[in-house]
């Protein structure tokens, strides 16, 4: 469903936005998306690009990368919290484990003041804390574009 290149930019937040979503936020998040903009640094700071507020949604599709933990291939709807040109963090309803891949897709217009040219990325889960019964805040870097996950297997063949 989702995995077309040639679904059109519009068409694609209007997939994510017909997917269910199964977050509960708990009351400690009620003012969730009444956040926006960048984010400070402290002086520990050990990430390498600014983050930016992004309260939005995104879609998330499970890949199967450890043999013990079985995934199903289907489409989950998630709530973007932050983003940078390195990764993002953002809430799930299930909890998921660090170095799992996942593809996600966000919608064009979510992210294109921090990512110009990728709205559909290969993530890597860095970390995963639990916020509430079906809510996880979720934290993962870029691996790499579906183009150029498409351009490398090209260029194998």
């Amino acid at each position: 469903m989702l995995e077309h290149e040639s679904v059109e930019k519009n068409e694609l937040a209007e997939i994510v936005n017909r997917l269910r979503c199964e977050i509960e936020l708990p009351p400690a998040l009620e003012d969730f998306f009444d956040f926006e903009g960048i984010l400070p640094t402290t002086a520990d700071e050990r990430r390498r690009f600014a983050r930016m507020d992004l309260r939005s949604f995104g879609a998330l599709e499970y890949r199967q990368t450890f043999p013990v933990l079985p995934r199903s291939s289907c489409w989950h709807r998630i709530y973007t919290k932050d983003l940078s040109r390195g990764g993002l963090c953002f809430l799930h309803s299930e909890q998921l484990f660090p170095m799992e891949q996942m593809h996600v897709i966000l919608p064009a217009e979510t992210v294109k003041t921090v990512l110009p040219r990728c709205e559909r990325m290969i993530i890597e889960i860095r970390r995963c804390q639990r916020r509430g019964p079906r809510c996880y805040e979720i934290g993962a870097c870029f691996i790499s574009s579906f183009r150029d996950l498409a351009a490398e297997i090209a260029s194998a063949s």
